[in-house]
């Protein structure tokens, strides 16, 4: 009896010790399986056949859009394709410098806060935090006729309601 009681309060003291990590694990490797940082951009040909710049994850993944941009991220090719499309849809006065500052991260917001209240996204989360499941597939991005000619251009979202 003594024994089984030990064998018993061995396995709770184990389990209770290895629960955590094993909890701590399940989020952090679902998180680092869709948690990728946009480090690049590219150009995206669309289905009326104009071009977009949009931010991806990687040259590995180059097809890949679903990537996080954040407050701290600097000299990223996907910072500015997200600042070109904050000045020229959302006419936010931030430079295009591929630094995701406060600056950028409040035009962001404000972005975000449009789509989601004024034209009924409710799709896209105000966070300040560019993501393409929560807010970028939803924002309007510049459409491009020509990838030579930049200032030629309309905006439109990616994704409609």
């Amino acid at each position: 009896m003594m024994r089984k009681a030990v064998a018993v309060l061995a396995a709770i003291v184990i389990g209770c010790l290895l629960l955590p990590a094993a909890a701590a694990a399940a989020p952090a490797q679902a998180a680092a399986a869709i948690n990728f940082d946009c480090t690049l951009a590219r150009w995206d040909r669309s289905e009326d056949f104009l071009w977009r710049f949009l931010p991806n994850n990687s040259a590995a993944y180059p097809n890949d859009l679903d990537c996080w941009l954040r407050e701290g991220d600097y000299n990223n090719f996907g910072v500015v394709a997200l600042q070109d499309m904050l000045v020229k849809c959302y006419g936010q006065a931030i430079a295009v410098d591929g630094d995701f500052g406060p600056r950028t991260r409040e035009a962001l917001a404000i972005a975000q806060w449009w789509e989601h209240t004024v034209n009924d996204q409710w799709q896209v989360r105000v966070s300040g935090v560019y993501s393409w499941n929560e807010s970028g597939a939803y924002l309007r991005w510049p459409h491009y006729r020509d990838r030579d000619d930049l200032d030629r251009y309309y905006c439109w979202y990616l994704k409609t309601k």
